[in-house]
């Protein structure tokens, strides 16, 4: 399996202490869970977002709560033999029926009618974060740096998911970013000197 297991622990004393509530230990096919992010819609349902492992493949993943947390199960799984690496790195939720993620080479998947469905993809590249500041106007950032390559993208979309534009390539590789509105945000990342940054954005990026 490719990274650690995960496991979820729950806090309720304002991190005083920490109850395990999630132990990774493979489910019923053998199925293993490595998580990259948490979020919860209100005091019951939660999300988590990762990979599942068996045997010589992978794929992307989400765990699903609607108890607080007390109890977790896989949800939605879609193996990929081809591809060892596959993943959710980023969602972002509208609303409890609407959401989006992103993860690596180019997997983007849309949340409507209580489903996670794959949408065609519009990159290879991995794609690190998404936000939406309403309804029609999202954002994903994504690409990679390493010691001999560096391939940085930024996508906006107007009308809700169903077109997707590339904007200007900036000079960084953004890993998280926020919108108060469909003109003005935050992103924050690292140049190609590792070097952390965090930068305002406006309209047309």
């Amino acid at each position: 399996r490719d990274g650690a297991n995960s496991n979820i622990h729950k806090t309720t004393d304002g991190g005083i202490s920490w109850n395990e509530v999630y132990a990774d230990k493979g489910d019923s096919i053998g199925l293993y869970f490595a998580g990259e992010e948490i979020c919860f819609l209100n005091g019951s349902v939660g999300w988590v977002a990762g990979s599942a492992f068996h045997d010589d493949t992978s794929g992307a993943a989400f765990l699903y709560t609607e108890n607080g947390g007390d109890t977790w199960n896989n949800i939605w799984v879609n193996i990929d033999s081809e591809d060892y690496h596959n993943r959710i790195y980023s969602f972002y939720f509208l609303n409890e029926t609407a959401g989006w993620a992103v993860g690596e080479r180019g997997l983007m998947v849309k949340y409507s009618d209580s489903q996670w469905q794959v949408q065609t993809p519009v990159s290879d590249l991995p794609l690190k974060d998404v936000y939406f500041s309403d309804e029609n106007h999202g954002w994903i950032a994504g690409g990679y740096l390493s010691d001999q390559y560096f391939q940085s993208k930024i996508l906006k979309t107007t009308d809700g998911g169903i077109t997707w534009q590339e904007k200007r390539v900036s000079d960084y590789i953004i890993n998280d970013m926020f919108f108060k509105d469909s003109l003005n945000g935050l992103a924050v990342g690292n140049d190609t000197s590792q070097i952390q940054i965090i930068g305002s954005w406006q309209s047309d990026v």
